[in-house]
């Protein structure tokens, strides 16, 4: 008796609470650009494919910076890898792109690169093959994976998957005023 007694207050205090829950949480309070605060970007060093010295992500302050963490094996990195080469030609004075391999293999993305084309100078290699920036410094573990830096070296925005870069959304997102001439 005293288990059915119990069993029925269980779900009639079930039901209760599921009755008051919200169906959803309530939306965030939505702050204007003026008055949100972003976090700066850790400090770190990187080494561009063909180079020798580090340079740091502080040189880059100034200009918008995407980190963009890819893979040749990755399917949608090989569709979003040229509009980064598009957008880096348009915005070559105000963006950067670090491009940030993952691959284990230096061949892997080596033919991946070469298949891709030239890149204008501010579209920037990165090898990653141990995964210290991308998992260790940024904790990103799906591919491709993007993280936009402002000016001011602040974490504006992470996207996670492929997104139309060079879409009117997108630039102004990034802050990006568009050009009339766009050089391919």
């Amino acid at each position: 008796m005293w288990r059915n007694l119990l069993l029925v207050v269980l779900v009639l205090g079930a039901i209760g609470v599921m009755g008051f829950w919200p169906d959803s949480p309530p939306a965030p309070v939505a702050a204007s650009d003026e008055a949100r605060v972003y976090p700066a970007v850790p400090d770190f060093s990187f080494t561009p494919l063909g180079q020798d010295s580090p340079v740091s992500i502080r040189s880059l302050a100034g200009k918008t910076v995407l980190l963009n963490f890819w893979a040749s094996w990755c399917v949608p990195c090989r569709v979003e890898f040229p509009q980064f080469v598009a957008l880096a030609r348009r915005f070559p004075e105000t963006l950067v792109i670090l491009a940030v391999s993952v691959d284990s293999k230096a061949a892997d993305r080596d033919k991946f690169l070469e298949e891709m084309g030239e890149r204008p100078h501010n579209l920037v290699i990165i090898p990653d093959p141990d995964r210290i920036i991308a998992q260790d410094l940024f904790q990103t573990l799906r591919y491709p994976e993007t993280i936009i830096i402002g000016p001011d070296q602040t974490l504006r925005d992470k996207v996670a998957g492929v997104v139309e870069w060079e879409g009117d959304e997108m630039l102004n997102r990034l802050q990006l005023v568009p050009d009339k001439a766009i050089t391919r």
